[in-house]
């Protein structure tokens, strides 16, 4: 897709979207929930990409900026590329407008929620260990918790796919980088 973000809005608690997934996390508490806005695609429309239906989350790691961000009230756009000003994990994604890794497959989660229209919602605590290739334990939220150090607070990135695998054991891999698109960010209290 080689799409770059434009700007991430930030989602004030009592959004729906905010609620949704703060039902998600359970005890995973969502502190903050930005929406990312990409830059217009001419003639193009993000259905046209085929993404799938179902979210998939990354855990990331940051340089700090995600504790610096949480202290903001302000629900005022953020430019993507002024997220942090640094070479962070989560400013990578945010400037590229797509996830770095090549294969994904020990990160990208599926997992099932009821709601309205059965759709597939990821949940931060299924396992992938079953994968050959997934160190013990891999989920995305312990790759954030790995990745974010001695950081307080953990970014996600809430991504769709297209041209993706499933696996055996419920995973996903997605072999081109530029088939995933980053939807929201989503900052967690550290458990």
């Amino acid at each position: 897709m080689g799409l770059k973000g434009q700007h991430l809005e930030p989602l004030a608690p009592t959004s729906p979207e905010f609620l949704q997934y703060q039902a998600v996390f359970g005890a995973h508490k969502l502190v903050k929930l930005y929406k990312i806005i990409y830059e217009t695609m001419g003639t193009h429309s993000l259905h046209e990409f085929n993404l799938y239906p179902s979210v998939f989350f990354h855990g990331t790691g940051h340089c700090g900026c995600v504790s610096r961000r949480i202290t903001d009230t302000d629900l005022t756009n953020i430019d993507a590329s002024n997220w942090c000003g640094r070479a962070c994990a989560t400013q990578g994604i945010l400037n590229h407008g797509h996830l770095q890794d090549e294969w994904l497959s020990m990160f990208l989660v599926k997992a099932r929620c009821n709601n309205k229209q059965n759709a597939d919602i990821c949940s931060v605590q299924k396992d992938t260990t079953k994968s050959s290739w997934a160190p013990e334990g891999t989920t995305a939220l312990g790759y954030a918790l790995r990745k974010s150090g001695q950081q307080a607070y953990l970014p996600m990135f809430m991504v769709k796919s297209r041209r993706h695998r499933f696996q055996i054991d419920d995973t996903c891999s997605v072999p081109n980088r530029k088939d995933i698109l980053p939807c929201y960010l989503v900052i967690l209290r550290k458990p």
